[in-house]
């Protein structure tokens, strides 16, 4: 899980990343720093699909940091020590300790500490991709950011809120856009790549979630309705080259990389591109129904 130390003239505080992190003054951030000449609103950290990357929301004349150029004002963060720190004069500064990429986790809002393991499994359980109350009676996915209140039977009543791995998309600036009826899919399996195009734009990706991809794509192009459990879905990517030695999960985590990879190449409604269904304990997964695949 991707962390960063941070310091404004007290002891330096461990925190856990998000996967968008709003570090400054101001009660919105999750990373609060108390300098009064620290900006309410000083960096954001955000996870782009394979690195950490900052950008300065305040201070910006004496914020001083890392990091190759990227699009839009963003910078890469480092992995460890000195070449990972962002800092605002003498001030502040934050510095990358973990560059994992974001894992889920919980934050204790009374408490002001991270939800303990023990804690995170009493209260949250997993279905299929989802994380949702444990013992609700009708749950419900929970999203990045939501707060539950609980009652423990140990630690008693708090706050927690949820921090879940995903991406913020932005349409404004949408290079296409999956839920247009005119976006087709073009994969080539022997380089790894995959297309979509929509009207003259088009956005591709490489690697290993391409397989994947094309797992889904066949059934599409086999089944009339091309719906896969887990089970189905790693079948059909061993038989198409993927790691034997890799579980059902390996494809799942491909899906999510693929997504968070469409929403830094600015591609807008990423959830579309899958779609999924719980019949009890039962999961199937397809290729999105708007896709049209070349």
């Amino acid at each position: 899980m991707g962390s960063i130390l941070h310091f404004d003239g007290g002891e330096p505080r461990v925190a856990p990343l998000a996967p968008v992190t709003l570090v400054g003054r101001g009660a919105g951030c999750f990373v609060r720093v108390t300098h009064p000449r620290v900006p309410l609103h000083w960096l954001e950290v955000r996870w782009l699909g394979d690195v950490w990357a900052w950008r300065a929301l305040g201070g910006q004349d004496l914020t001083r940091g890392p990091g190759t150029f990227l699009a839009a004002g963003w910078r890469s963060l480092g992995t460890t020590g000195r070449v990972a720190r962002v800092s605002l004069g003498d001030l502040a500064w934050v510095e990358l300790t973990d560059a994992a990429p974001p894992a889920p986790f919980a934050w204790d809002m009374v408490r002001d500490v991270p939800v303990s393991a023990d804690l995170f499994a009493r209260t949250f359980t997993w279905q299929a991709d989802t994380l949702v109350v444990a013992g609700a009676e009708s749950p419900r996915p929970l999203r990045d950011g939501e707060v539950v209140a609980i009652v423990d039977a140990i630690e008693g009543p708090s706050a927690l809120r949820v921090h879940l791995p995903g991406m913020i998309e932005t349409t404004a600036d949408a290079s296409l856009d999956l839920l247009a009826p005119d976006v087709s899919l073009d994969i080539d399996l022997v380089h790894l790549r995959a297309t979509l195009h929509q009207h003259h734009a088009s956005v591709t990706v490489r690697g290993e979630c391409v397989r994947v991809l094309s797992v889904y794509a066949r059934a599409r192009a086999r089944v009339a309705d091309g719906w896969l459990t887990p089970h189905d879905a790693w079948d059909a990517w061993v038989t198409a080259g993927g790691n034997a030695a890799s579980g059902p999960d390996r494809l799942s985590w491909e899906r999510g990389k693929l997504r968070a990879r469409l929403v830094r190449l600015h591609v807008a409604n990423v959830d579309a591109l899958f779609e999924i269904v719980r019949e009890g304990v039962t999961v199937r997964t397809r290729l999105g129904s708007q896709l049209n695949v070349l």
